[in-house]
């Protein structure tokens, strides 16, 4: 006995292929706001000499003296810590915003998008910083950007959520 499907089961079924339409927008809006921020960050105001003023006022209260040498590398340090850090957050929003908006793509699909769009935002960023007149574009920046966002992309999809529910195939092992 063969069973035609009706224009409802057809409706429902399509309506749960697709993306929930507000985890879409706010995934995507959270990473353009904090790529918006990245932009912010290579600006002039942030470069080397303006950034010292407030690592030291910062140190200040955690150590009572630091001799010079040591504040120059505290912070590199924390200027390539920063790199890191705000490129793994980049990674995690662009991954979670390519998982709400085609949910069924296989952790290799939206875990390559999610890091080529860092990797595509890095660049930018650095081109912006060699265009400034207090900054410089380094290769280097590149590739620890794009470290800190395959380290958390990398991890997303390993445990295989990419912080959005999702419903799960058999195809999406890595």
């Amino acid at each position: 006995m063969m069973v035609k499907a009706g224009p409802t089961l057809v409706a429902a079924a399509a309506a749960a292929a697709l993306p929930d339409r507000r985890a879409v927008r706010i995934t995507w809006a959270a990473a353009a706001l904090w790529m918006a921020m990245v932009f912010l960050a290579s600006s002039d105001g942030f470069a080397e000499a303006r950034t010292e003023g407030w690592l030291r006022f910062v140190l200040a209260f955690a150590v009572d003296q630091i001799a010079p040498e040591s504040f120059v590398m505290v912070h590199a340090i924390v200027r390539k810590t920063a790199h890191f850090v705000e490129y793994a957050i980049l990674g995690v929003l662009n991954a979670r915003a390519f998982r709400a908006t085609w949910p069924e793509w296989p952790r290799r699909r939206w875990s390559g998008a999610a890091l080529a769009l860092a990797v595509a935002c890095a660049v930018a960023d650095e081109l912006h910083q060699a265009a400034t007149f207090s900054r410089t574009g380094s290769g280097r920046d590149v590739f620890l950007d794009a470290s800190g966002a395959f380290a958390a992309v990398t991890m997303l999809a390993w445990l295989g959520t990419g912080g959005v529910k999702a419903p799960q195939r058999r195809d999406e092992a890595l």
